[in-house]
């Protein structure tokens, strides 16, 4: 074919949007996550753990916060694992993001870590392709489940404001 036929079709490869984006994993160590996945994973990840710590603590009868006897080495045992995964969590949104993943060791700052805390929820990940990979591709479940946990976190704001207000207004009223 003739190389200078301006009516030849594009050979370039269409690696920009959905067309080349994958479906990550939840236990993958390499790829990028989007904001709403990322909430969605340290969400359900931060309530199966409280669950079992509070499972721990009912059946075992060891708080590993608080008892004097609590070996050291539990204490490590049972928070690595967590920490381990929020961290691998934080360097696949930051792999989104088109940073290093090394940016995730602030996470360990006390206070300080508010800030990329934030810095991960609320900003957008580089479009197309990056130096980590391809985009995720969208999952609506991830959305609902991000929105709908803020709106139950909201709704029990707004409940524990309103219950005693209520009261006080039923007691006031008799």
């Amino acid at each position: 074919m003739d190389t200078n036929n301006p009516y030849q079709s594009p050979e370039a490869a269409l690696d920009e949007g959905q067309q080349g984006a994958y479906k990550p994993s939840v236990f993958s160590l390499n790829g990028r996550i989007g904001r709403a996945r990322y909430f969605s994973y340290s969400l359900i990840f931060n309530i199966s753990y409280g669950i079992l710590a509070v499972l721990l603590i009912e059946l075992v009868g060891v708080n590993l916060m608080d008892d004097e006897n609590a070996s050291p080495w539990a204490m490590l045992a049972f928070y690595l694992p967590a920490f381990a995964f929020l961290m691998v969590v934080a360097k696949r949104r930051l792999n989104d993001l088109n940073k290093n993943s090394w940016l995730a060791l602030v996470m360990l700052i006390p206070l300080i870590n508010i800030i990329p805390g934030m810095y991960l929820l609320f900003k957008s990940g580089s479009v197309g392709r990056n130096d980590y990979g391809l985009p995720e591709k969208k999952s609506r479940l991830m959305v609902v489940i991000a929105v709908g946990s803020i709106l139950v976190f909201v709704l029990g704001i707004l409940l524990a404001i309103a219950l005693p207000a209520y009261q006080t207004y039923t007691q006031g009223a008799v």
